[in-house]
C-alpha cells in the first residue's frame, strides 16, 4: 500500500472534510455537472441499513478539464457549494475533492481519471479488508447494496473483484427506453456467449457496478486512466489476479444518452436510437472461442504455439493465432512461467485477455452480416 501510494500521489487534491478515523468500506463517485442527479443517487445509498453507513465513506470527485463548457463548470460549483452546505447526502459519512476549482482541474483522463483520484485518496482511510465500490453519479442502489457485497466476499474470499446485478433505469421516451433494453441484452448476450465458451472473462462490464477489495486494488495497480473503458481494462486487470463474481443486489444506470465519452452505454445508446438495431454477435464466434478454451483446458500447454497455428486448426483459429505472432510470443511466455501446465494455462489466459478476446470475436465477426 505504501508503495502503491508514492507511485500514486493524489496532490495537489485532498479530501475534505478530511477523514479523522479508519472506515470499513469505500464508495467513489465521479462527478461532472450531475446537479439533477446527485441528490437521487445519494438517496438511495442514505436507504441503506444505518449501522452500516456510519462505518462506510462516501466520496463524490466533482471534475472537470480545464476547458470545459461554462454550464458544467457552473453546475460544477453548484454541487460544491451544496456539498460545502450539507444540503445533500444527510445521513452518509459524506466528503468530496474539489477537481473543478480553477487550477485544481483534471488536465487529461476523463472519468477514468476522477475514478481513480478518488480511489486512491481513500486508500489511507481505509481498515484491512475493506471493499471499494465504483458508482456513478446518476446510478440508484438498493437497500442491501452494502450488505449483500459485504455477504459475497465473506462467502468468496477468491474472488478478486464483483459486479452487481444492473437494470438500466427507464428512458425519457419510448424511443430511449427502447434502445437501453436492446442494449442491455447487447451486454447480457455477449456476456453469455463468453460463459459458454470457457472464458474467464465472461462478465459484464460496467462501471458503475464495480466492486473489489482495496487490497486487491492496489495488486491490480489502481483504476485506468482513459476517457472511456477504464472499467472494461480494471476488470480485466482485477481478472488476472482472480475471479469476477456476481452480486445479486440490482443497481440502475441512467437509460440517458451521452457524448461525454467515445464508448459505452451512452454512445451505444444513442446509435440504437439513430439507427434502430445494435450489429449482435453470431453464435459461431462464440464457438470458435469455446475450440480455443478447450485446447487451453485439455492441452499440453508446452504445445500452444503449435496448436494454435496448426495447417489442422480451424481457419479463423489459426489465422488469428499466426496474425498475432502467437508462436514466438509463446516461446517467450513458456522461459518465464514456472514448469507447470497450471502455472502456464494460466499465463496464457494472462495473455488472451478480455482485449485479445474480444479482437478475436470481432476478428472472426469481420464479412458477417
Amino acid at each position: 500500500m505504501k508503495k502503491y501510494l508514492q507511485r500514486n500521489p493524489v496532490t495537489p487534491w485532498q479530501i475534505e472534510p478530511p477523514p479523522t478515523v479508519l472506515y470499513s468500506h469505500a464508495v467513489v463517485i465521479p462527478v461532472l455537472a450531475e446537479k439533477e442527479y446527485l441528490p437521487h443517487t445519494l438517496e438511495s445509498l442514505a436507504k441503506n441499513p444505518p449501522e452500516l453507513l456510519k462505518n462506510i465513506l462516501i466520496l463524490v470527485v466533482v471534475n472537470n478539464p480545464p476547458e470545459a463548457p461554462t454550464d458544467d463548470f457552473t453546475e460544477n460549483q453548484e454541487i460544491l457549494e451544496s456539498l460545502k452546505k450539507g444540503d445533500i447526502g444527510k445521513g452518509l459519512k459524506l466528503v468530496w475533492i474539489d477537481a473543478s476549482s480553477p487550477g485544481r482541474e483534471l488536465i487529461k483522463g476523463g472519468v477514468g481519471a476522477a475514478r481513480k483520484l478518488g480511489l486512491d485518496a481513500v486508500l489511507p482511510h481505509l481498515a484491512p479488508g475493506a471493499l471499494l465500490f465504483s458508482l456513478d453519479a446518476d446510478t440508484l442502489v438498493g437497500p442491501d447494496y452494502f450488505s449483500l457485497a459485504v455477504e459475497f466476499f465473506a462467502g468468496n474470499p477468491d474472488c478478486a473483484g464483483a459486479i452487481f446485478n444492473f437494470s438500466h433505469q427507464p428512458g425519457d421516451t419510448p424511443e430511449s427506453d427502447r434502445a437501453i433494453k436492446i442494449y442491455e441484452q447487447y451486454l447480457r448476450d455477449y456476456a453469455d456467449g463468453l460463459e459458454f465458451a470457457g472464458s474467464p472473462y465472461a462478465y459484464v462490464v460496467i462501471g458503475s457496478a464495480m466492486v473489489c477489495p482495496v487490497e486487491i486494488y492496489v495488486r491490480a495497480g489502481g483504476m485506468r486512466v482513459r476517457t472511456g473503458g477504464e472499467d472494461f481494462y480494471f476488470l480485466q486487470a482485477l481478472r488476472k489476479i482472480g475471479p469476477i463474481g456476481k452480486i445479486t443486489s440490482t443497481v440502475h444506470p441512467s437509460a440517458r444518452t451521452s457524448q461525454r465519452v467515445p464508448f459505452g452505454t451512452g454512445p451505444k445508446v444513442r446509435e440504437v436510437m439513430e439507427t434502430g438495431s445494435i450489429r449482435q454477435y453470431h453464435r459461431e464466434s462464440f464457438e470458435l472461442l469455446r475450440e480455443i478454451m478447450k485446447v487451453a483446458e485439455n492441452s499440453t500447454p508446452e504445445d500452444f504455439g503449435n496448436i494454435f497455428t496448426s495447417p489442422d486448426q480451424s481457419e479463423p483459429i489459426k489465422n488469428y493465432f499466426t496474425s498475432t505472432g502467437f508462436a514466438a510470443v509463446w516461446k517467450k511466455i513458456l522461459a518465464n512461467t514456472p514448469v507447470t501446465d497450471q502455472a502456464r494455462r494460466q499465463a496464457f489466459h494472462t495473455w488472451f485477455d478480455a482485449f485479445r478476446t474480444l479482437k478475436f470475436v470481432h476478428f472472426c465477426e469481420e464479412g458477417k452480416q
